[in-house]
């Protein structure tokens, strides 16, 4: 797949060197080559796509926005943003594409009721002389020993083994150097690589259920469901590491996050009052930039 990738982007620099292609038609196909965008573009041939680009001024005003979609690898710089979008269906995928290099770090789906994944291209250049690149993940990058008997960490690892590796990168591009040891010789050798792309994962559920709606719902919170017969709403944490006793919630109750939630934790809030329409905001800190953010919905208890 790598291969394939680099060989479109060295077609579309060739192109747009010569001068046949503009540089807003090379960054339309860029974003059209990931999956995510095929698969959109099957299903909704007339989509219209739209291009922005976007100082690092721009940026700098909703990177907490970008953050929240596509995690702790979008830096304050500039970035083209590409929206595929279909009216018909009030659906679309954005891509973020870092303006120096080219690089599609972060593409998404935003559909009422439809899962959205965000799955930045990843890759390796330049890359690992003695180990083979297989991916990466927000964690760890996946290895296949060489040809040699090596120790990593106290860990045998024989000839054609599959290796992962702990790459402590918390943003793309990221330097990661592994010290290894030749059982045979005992001589400690190190292979370094640049890793780009760190894929996040989001997950939203449909903002509705029956007999009870959620509308405007919260835009960093996924609604899970509201239980009108005693007034707890159930919600499941985004991306980010809530800091543990740093929820407050005008509206309601809880008791969760009194220590660090994860990202993907349900949480349940006890409604203040169980009746009409009703006003929820809660505000938290991002434990990992200590910024704090503010969410809000409107929860219609059908009582």
């Amino acid at each position: 797949m790598y291969k394939k990738i680099l060989v479109i982007l060295v077609l579309l620099t060739v192109l747009l060197l010569s001068g046949c292609v503009s540089q807003e038609e090379v960054i339309k196909n860029l974003a059209k080559q990931t999956d995510l965008a095929k698969d959109f573009l099957k299903e909704n041939p007339n989509a219209e796509i739209i291009i922005v680009k976007l100082s690092s001024d721009d940026v700098s005003s909703i990177i907490n926005e970008i953050r929240d979609k596509c995690g702790n690898q979008m830096q304050v710089k500039a970035y083209w943003k590409v929206s595929i979008n279909d009216p018909d269906t009030q659906s679309a995928i954005t891509s973020w594409i870092d303006v120096e290099t080219q690089e599609v770090l972060c593409t998404y789906r935003i559909s009422t009721g439809i899962v959205v994944t965000t799955t930045p291209t990843v890759s390796c250049s330049p890359c690992f002389s003695y180990f083979a690149y297989v991916n990466h993940d927000s964690s760890k990058v996946n290895l296949r020993n060489g040809a040699r008997t090596i120790s990593i960490g106290g860990t045998t690892y024989n000839p054609g083994d599959s290796i992962s590796y702990s790459h402590g990168c918390t943003s793309s591009p990221c330097s990661v150097a592994i010290n290894w040891k030749d059982v045979d010789t005992g001589v400690t050798h190190t292979d370094s690589a640049t890793l780009h792309g760190i894929i996040t994962h989001i997950t939203t559920v449909p903002t509705t259920t029956p007999g009870v709606s959620c509308s405007p719902c919260f835009s960093y919170f996924a609604y899970r469901d509201y239980d009108r017969t005693i007034g707890v709403l159930r919600i499941r944490n985004g991306a980010r590491t809530i800091r543990g006793g740093s929820l407050t919630i005008t509206g309601g109750t809880s008791t969760d996050c009194s220590t660090n939630c994860a990202p993907g934790v349900d949480m349940t809030v006890t409604l203040t009052t169980n009746t009409g329409n009703q006003l929820i905001t809660i505000q938290y800190i991002d434990d990992d930039s200590g910024v704090t953010h503010t969410d809000t919905a409107t929860i219609h208890t059908g009582n």
